[in-house]
């Protein structure tokens, strides 16, 4: 266990509340990915990958094919240091494993800050300026803004969905984000078919405490 305040584990068994939901990938460029060291850490990795969820982040960046359609994932946590580096090695790779998609998943920004930071917006514009076709953001617990650049969507943060780790949060509030893509052989098409879907973390919201189901 890590000298922090909040170090997190599980059974391996809970894999299935994944595969129940079919959850297909999970990112694990986090700050909470090392709470019990390399170990765990790889443990996890292993654990996601034998249950048929696909693992990335960090310096795992895989390429799924999905409907025939190569989709590169890139798992980025932008509170260790060194993101601008990372992402744009990562956008490489995953280019010349031949993605003809690309997703950028962050964790980054403020816990509870309402508003995305400039270093956020900076981080999105240069994932999108480097190939990346839709960015999602983690880790400040409730949901923020989105942006449109170049034609490709961000969201800077997607709140909390399934979360266990507080009873009663002072923000319930939370979304699905949908988004469905065309791709031909010119590339991913500009018609990009997006959809927010407003949700609570909790269906016992109006009696004030969060019951872990949305």
């Amino acid at each position: 266990r890590q000298d922090k305040t909040f170090a997190f584990k599980g059974k391996a068994d809970y894999v299935r509340v994944l595969t129940e939901g079919s959850v297909e990938a999970a990112t694990l460029a986090n700050n909470h990915s090392y709470d019990y060291g390399n170990e765990g850490y790889w443990d996890t990795f292993g654990t996601l990958g034998k249950a048929g969820v696909m693992p990335f982040g960090y310096e795992e960046s895989p390429v799924m094919l999905i409907k025939g359609i190569p989709v590169g994932l890139i798992g980025i946590n932008d509170l260790t240091g060194g993101a601008e580096t990372q992402l744009i090695a990562e956008l490489e790779k995953v280019k010349r494993k031949g993605a003809r998609l690309i997703i950028c998943y962050f964790h980054w920004g403020t816990e509870l800050e309402p508003y995305a930071d400039e270093n956020q917006r900076d981080l999105a514009h240069l994932a999108i300026d480097h190939g990346a076709h839709l960015v999602l953001g983690a880790h400040p617990h409730i949901v923020q803004g989105t942006e449109t650049y170049k034609g490709r969507r961000i969201i800077y943060s997607l709140g909390n969905f399934c979360f266990g780790g507080n009873s009663s949060p002072s923000d319930m509030d939370t979304m699905i984000y949908q988004q469905t893509f065309t791709i031909d052989a010119d590339g991913v098409k500009k018609d990009n078919v997006t959809n927010i879907i407003p949700c609570s973390i909790s269906s016992a919201a109006y009696d004030g405490y969060n019951n872990y189901q949305p």
